[in-house]
């Protein structure tokens, strides 16, 4: 198998149980996602990078309820969330980050080659977005992710937290998201 990433791959291999791409469940988004995204999921399948900092997420079992979040209309596809529950959506022709913690949707330029082959293999972006350094300090105290949890804090900075180790769970992401979308 050949990486569409390569960067990505020798920094970030996959790893932990991937679930198979299945072309009866999963063909049909051929023609609505980019190719580099659906022949990373042909070879690799769905699931986690670097011990669960980034995550390919199948499409058919989303995370995000899209109706809940300002912003989205629903039409967009989910492709990459972060261990800190951050996304990657892919809505017709360009990618959108959406910050669950701010609620910030930005839409990126480029392509996803440049966002795995550049942003997640940058020193600073992997530091000021990827949140890396308290990813290994969440590992070290909480444990690795399965494939339905992420890092979170309690409470929310919003709410009096912080960004900060001491702050720091493991949790359902499909309940942290929803929760954060409230907030």
């Amino acid at each position: 198998m050949q990486t569409q990433f390569p960067l990505f791959h020798e920094m970030s291999a996959p790893d932990g149980n991937r679930k198979p791409y299945v072309d009866e469940r999963h063909g049909y988004l051929v023609y609505k996602v980019p190719k580099e995204i659906f022949t990373e999921w042909k070879d690799f399948g769905f699931g986690s990078y670097d011990k669960g900092l980034v995550w390919l997420v199948d499409t058919t079992e989303p995370f995000l309820d899209l109706e809940e979040w300002e912003g989205l209309d629903g039409t967009e596809i989910e492709i990459v969330r972060l261990s800190f529950s951050d996304f990657y959506l892919w809505k017709v022709d360009s990618i959108i980050h959406l910050n669950v913690y701010t609620k910030k949707i930005r839409k990126m330029f480029g392509t996803f080659e440049d966002l795995f082959d550049s942003g997640f293999v940058s020193k600073d972006y992997r530091k000021n977005v990827l949140w890396e350094p308290l990813h290994k300090k969440a590992i070290k105290k909480l444990g690795l992710l399965s494939e339905d949890e992420c890092y979170g804090f309690a409470p929310l900075p919003t709410l009096g937290g912080d960004y900060k180790q001491e702050y720091l769970i493991k949790t359902n992401i499909r309940e942290y998201l929803a929760f954060l979308a409230q907030v």
